[in-house]
């Protein structure tokens, strides 16, 4: 059973051209597990601008308002690839939601 951790929190943005990634805010963090293939119940909330996923197994997530890992429009995978047990931040925008599946 594959399971998807989603972290929406709060990230300091790069301040200098040399700064890879961001710095997440420690306090400002809300956590779900869900199990493949499913979609988030949490949203990004105001003033959440990173979402932190780490997967037990490789998968596809999608990100935004509906997303869709097995959207394959023209034979283009609307998707990023995740691999197992690495974490991965991504910036995102208030309303939008996380999906995945193996």
């Amino acid at each position: 059973m594959a399971t998807l951790t989603v972290t929406f929190t709060r990230a300091f943005p790069n301040v200098y051209t040399t700064q890879v990634g961001a710095i997440a805010v420690g306090d400002a963090a809300r956590s779900e597990l869900i199990t493949l293939p499913a979609t988030t119940s949490l949203e990004a909330a105001a003033g959440e601008n990173a979402v932190e996923l780490t997967a037990s197994d490789d998968c596809w997530v999608a990100i935004g308002e509906d997303p869709d890992p097995a959207d394959n429009t023209a034979g283009i995978r609307n998707a990023h690839f995740l691999k197992a047990g690495v974490t991965v931040p991504y910036f995102i925008t208030e309303g939008q939601k996380v999906a995945g599946e193996v």
